[in-house]
């Protein structure tokens, strides 16, 4: 069952199918969990985008939680792309304002 190119996003050594929330390095899937997949697809989807700290949050959480939990999924995420090691960059705090995908995404297909 092959992967829609539409819905492949690359960015570094990274593939993330968005349809499935699936994030793959050098090929090989990466594992996240639920929270990190959904705001790693939202920021990917929307890069160079600021996404406010309460959309982030209305979109991964149902209810009503405190900021911390966010921030936690945002490091979880930074760990899980290598952000900032070797100069790599995808994932900017804005300060008072929220979080964007800050880097290159190009729509590819897998194989």
């Amino acid at each position: 069952m092959g992967l829609n190119p539409q819905q492949l996003l690359a960015f570094g050594r990274f593939r993330l199918d968005t349809s499935r929330g699936l994030l793959y390095r050098d090929g090989a899937p990466v594992t996240l969990g639920s929270r990190a997949r959904v705001l790693l697809v939202l920021l990917v989807e929307r890069a160079g985008e600021v996404l406010s700290h309460r959309e982030l949050e209305r979109a991964v959480w149902p209810r009503a939680v405190d900021g911390s939990n966010l921030r936690a999924q945002v490091i979880r995420l930074r760990r899980a792309l290598d952000d900032g090691e070797e100069g790599r960059r995808y994932i900017a705090n804005v300060a008072r304002r929220g979080y964007s995908f800050v880097g290159e995404v190009e729509r590819v297909s897998m194989g």
